[in-house]
């Protein structure tokens, strides 16, 4: 559709016509009513025919590009601007034609290959985007960038399972990489429609045959260098997945809810004859208890100790509502948390004692499964005064700290909850077969009710698995384990010392280090199917799982040599086994051999990422959601630190989540899932913003904080007003150089322009500068509104407003109208190549409609910044223009506010004040008092200058003639019915 402005000759009509084809809101329409706002003068007293005499001289832009498209084109037109501008081969020829220059190398966090593209992956991919194209377009760098998916893991295998249950390993496997195949199509493809440039062509997935060697070798060195582990020890469990899980796959719920009990152990050998209390005896028969409180009931039959702190102060404390009992029941508890005790139970204790701790040393306390079996006290450096009693329930199998103080002791650790989270056999027949986290902790309860000395609901935050939403437990098991202690602490020093964890401008520095200084295991076994294989032999019997570095790096050539990664389920373990194997394993001729059954965690497949990239080179960035703190900047660098002995990446960028205007997670039960198609594409309550509306919305919401990024209906409103804003400036640029490809091809030299042609140019290569600075530290929120205020001010608001005049009415081909079409061109052309890299649609958009690049849209993004400010080497303001131009400025504003918008200044005269020096510098652009670089720049009929103390603008009514032509107050009484300037221009 070709754009036309009404060809009337009022040009105040002409210039209405703009403002009332955008259909925009008042508050969009005051960013362009300085464009706009030029008052008719009644058809009443235009001459006859005046207007149909002039309308076919004045110069009216032109474009075929639209400032609203139509909702049902908008995804055809994204189509072609693709295809027209090449976006999909973009990437390969950035490549080819940057050679000579050093690559910048962009490691790819691989989203996982499980359902359809979401709004954080256009988040995480677009701003990945951003990166690829500011560093090519922006900075003219050849940029590595292989994409990557995730391919492994619970969610698919779990998807499977509910439809194959009994299945086969090899069968489950099968199912599983045609959910991740189709998954990869699915969200490749959005990822292609969002303008996201790759090497498409050859992405990583963890699940292909040469991924999955290179990472048994990975893993093979992990070993050799004795990092690789096997142990029984606690975990954190799933129940829900049947499997273990690390930290990085936990989700904490705030709102759990769990059945709290303050429990007491009757002590054996405490009374108060051995503790020095005879005094406080009476004639009624006391009984001493240690009172702990814990939200896991279902773990006191479990009980191994009881720890308590060397530091704290204990009293002996009797309940003041139990005097009237035959028995006295006293209790040893913390001094400092008796009040939160008191308040949580509803009644008073008396203090009997204060302790000295050392009493506790050789006391022991009753088991409550097993009566006669003497359980001890002993201290414990995790125990605080924080919440609870002081002294800690504690269960070797089923608590970090706990496990410690077993260890320490050398103490058996026996677990008797099985993988389902149930009670084994061995705990009998009242718990045996019941759920720990409901029936168990009932069961419990009600066994040991007689020393429950009281229970409540606590809601607290608790561990979840991060896939099936349910509660974990910690137990304890055998498992595989990398020693991350010393590497974590390598990695910690390696950051502070040289990689710079940012978000915009703000240091993220510490949260990774504290997880990486925080962590002494990695729990990298899991009890699934679907993943890679960890190679280990069983030798007699499940419990004695044996390997070796010789083990993984054979099946890492089986893997790569038949092309295939089911081969630890396919080729049978003899032909597995070679006899260098067999030495190293330990293996005798008749024992009894099985594979083990655990494949690898997925964060140690996709931390093993930084072996796709060229030559293993480091990567100079990578970047990802927040939550990756605890997950893939972790396993990419443990591994990369422990086997090469070198960081993976220089610079790690992070960023936030989505959540609605209110700032709640967005979530299908609540209604407020935005999907990234509604954005692009529309649906029946939300008119489609395009692919450049989404990475608007990425720019300018989500590049910059780690903060919540926020998406709904007042976001789009927002980002439907901004991309109408950026289109109607576009659509004046483009529409201003209708006929240009007709004209001398040979510029206007700078000098010899206007100087508000001189003034633009010089605030657009400012622009240039701000923006490629920008750009180099990864600012793209910066980028993005300094773009859109740019659009509003200077160019609209005094560029756009003051050209048109002479846009319209100078004769085109003129010195004057050529110039300001150089000038446009220069102007569109920059802008376009300083937004291509966050809207690409827009810039190739631009170039399709310009009437002389349009030949080849292409190089909308195969022309660099650099290219661009070459073309301004020579456009330098000069000290004395750029002092006309302040002045000026300084002066227009002055009238603006003079007449508040009330008053056409273009129909009126305005007499200047300025001191003296000041009117030397204006004479040189104001030689004619109604035709000069000053009277375009204020935009008025006629002005005259004076010399005073004080600076001062004063508006006039104008002493010439309506000329209607020009629509200004310039024509002399004598002259028919247009100015002299317009006569030369018809």
């Amino acid at each position: 559709m070709s754009l036309q402005w009404s060809r009337c000759a009022a040009l105040s009509n002409a210039s209405r016509s703009i403002l009332r084809c955008t259909n925009l809101p008042s508050s969009s329409s005051l960013w362009i009513s300085r464009i706009s706002s030029r008052t008719c003068v009644s058809a009443a007293t235009e001459p006859k025919g005046a207007r149909k005499r002039y309308q076919s001289t004045v110069f009216l832009p032109t474009t075929d590009f639209q400032a609203h498209v139509k909702p049902i084109l908008q995804g055809e037109l994204d189509n072609h601007v693709s295809i027209e501008g090449d976006l999909h081969g973009f990437y390969n020829w950035q490549l080819e034609n940057r050679e000579g220059k050093e690559r910048f190398v962009f490691l790819d966090g691989p989203p996982y290959a499980n359902g359809p593209a979401h709004v954080g992956h256009a988040i995480n991919k677009i701003l990945k985007d951003f990166v690829v194209k500011s560093r090519s377009v922006a900075l003219g760098q050849p940029v590595v960038y292989q994409p990557g998916w995730d391919c492994h893991g619970l969610p698919i295998e779990l998807k499977i399972t509910k439809s194959t249950k009994g299945e086969t390993p090899l069968r489950i496997r099968e199912l599983a990489r045609e959910v991740a195949e189709s998954s990869i199509g699915i969200q490749m493809g959005a990822f292609k429609r969002w303008g996201v440039s790759a090497d498409w062509a050859n992405p990583y997935r963890t699940m292909d045959p040469g991924y999955v060697a290179n990472q048994l070798e990975v893993f093979a060195s992990l070993h050799d260098k004795g990092y690789v582990y096997r142990s029984y020890k606690p975990v954190y469990w799933s129940p829900s997945s049947k499997s273990a899980l690390a930290e990085s796959e936990l989700e904490y719920n705030d709102k759990h809810k769990s059945i709290a009990v303050y429990y007491r152990y009757p002590f054996i050998n405490l009374t108060l004859d051995s503790i020095g209390l005879s005094h406080l005896k009476t004639t009624k028969t006391a009984h001493i208890y240690a009172l702990i409180w814990t939200t896991t009931p279902w773990t006191l039959p479990l009980n191994s100790c009881i720890c308590y702190s060397d530091s704290a102060r204990y009293v002996l404390v009797e309940s003041k509502t139990s005097k009237g009992n035959p028995i006295r029941d006293l209790y040893i508890v913390a001094e400092a948390l008796l009040p939160d005790i008191q308040k949580t139970m509803g009644h008073e204790f008396e203090v009997l004692a204060v302790l000295d701790n050392k009493m506790f040393e050789d006391k022991f306390y009753r088991n409550c499964m097993y009566n006669e079996v003497a359980m001890p006290l002993l201290p414990g450096k995790h125990v605080t005064t924080k919440v609870g009693t002081g002294l800690v329930h504690t269960s070797y199998a089923h608590g970090f700290d706990d496990y410690q103080i077993g260890v320490s002791r050398g103490d058996q650790v026996e677990c008797f909850v099985d993988e389902d989270g149930r009670y084994t056999r061995q705990m009998g027949y009242n718990l045996e077969g019941k759920d720990v986290f409901t029936q168990g902790s009932k069961a419990v309860i009600e066994m040991f009710k007689k020393n429950v000395v009281f229970q409540h609901k606590y809601e607290h935050s608790y561990p979840y698995d991060w896939r099936t939403k349910k509660p974990v437990i910690i137990r304890s098991c055998a498992q595989w384990f990398i020693d991350v202690s010393d590497i974590g602490k390598r990695s910690a020093d390696l950051i502070r010392e040289k990689i710079k964890i940012s978000s915009g401008s703000s240091d993220q520095s510490a949260s990774l280090i504290s997880q990486l200084t925080n962590r002494p295991a990695w729990c990298i076994s899991r009890q699934r199917v679907w993943g890679v294989p960890i190679p280990a032999v069983s030798v007699g019997s499940a419990d004695d799982q044996r390997m070796s570095t010789s083990l993984i790096r054979r099946l890492a050539e089986l893997v790569a040599s038949k092309n295939s990664t089911d081969v630890w389920w396919t080729e049978p373990l003899e032909s597995i086994l070679t006899e260098e194997i067999r030495r190293d394993l330990g293996i005798k001729p008749g024992d009894k051999l099985a594979k083990g059954n655990d494949v690898m965690d997925v964060w140690l497949d996709s931390g093993c990422a930084w072996k796709t990239t060229p030559s293993n080179s480091i990567s100079d960035v990578v970047s990802e959601g927040v939550d990756q703190f605890r997950g893939w900047f972790q396993s990419l660098m443990l591994t990369s630190l422990a086997v090469r002995d070198e960081a993976p990446y220089k610079r790690v960028n992070v960023h936030g989540f989505s959540v609605d205007d209110k700032g709640k997670k967005m979530s299908k039960s609540l209604g407020n899932v935005i999907d990234p198609e509604v954005i692009t594409d529309g649906s029946l309550n939300q008119k489609p913003l395009g692919a450049n509306g989404l990475r608007l919305w990425v720019a300018l919401y989500g590049s910059e904080g780690v903060g919540d990024v926020k998406l709904g209906k007042t976001v789009l409103e927002d980002l439907a007003r901004r991309m109408n804003q950026i289109r109607i400036s576009f659509r004046f640029l483009l529409g201003a150089l209708h006929r240009y490809d007709a004209i001398d091809r040979k510029p206007v030299p700078y000098q010899q322009r206007p100087i508000l042609d001189q003034y633009i140019l010089n605030e657009v290569k400012g622009q240039l500068l701000r923006t490629r600075e920008n750009y180099e530290v990864y600012k793209f929120r910066a980028v993005a509104n300094d773009f859109i205020q740019f659009l509003q001010n200077p160019l609209s608001s005094v560029y756009i407003n003051c050209v048109r005049n002479r846009l319209y009415c100078d004769r085109w081909g003129s010195t004057a109208h050529q110039s300001a079409q150089d000038t446009i061109d220069l102007v569109g052309r920059s802008l376009a190549a300083s937004i291509a890299p966050i809207l690409p649609h827009l810039a190739v958009e631009y170039y399709m409609n310009h009437p002389v690049r349009r030949g080849d849209p292409k190089d909308a993004l195969r022309t660099s910044l650099e290219q661009i400010l070459a073309e301004y080497d020579e456009y330098e303001m000069s000290p004395e223009v750029k002092k006309q131009v302040d002045i000026a400025l300084r002066l227009k504003a002055k009238a603006s506010a003079e007449t508040v918008g009330k008053v056409d200044i273009s129909k009126k005269n305005v007499e200047i004040t300025v001191v003296a020096e000041d009117f030397e510098v204006l004479r040189a652009i104001h030689s004619d008092m109604w035709d000069s670089d000053l009277i375009e720049i204020l935009g008025v009929s006629g002005a005259e200058l004076f010399v005073g103390e004080t600076e001062s603008v004063k508006i006039v009514d104008a002493s010439r003639a309506f000329c209607h032509r020009c629509r200004k107050h310039t024509r002399r009484h004598e002259d028919p019915e247009i100015c002299e300037r317009c006569r030369k221009s018809c």
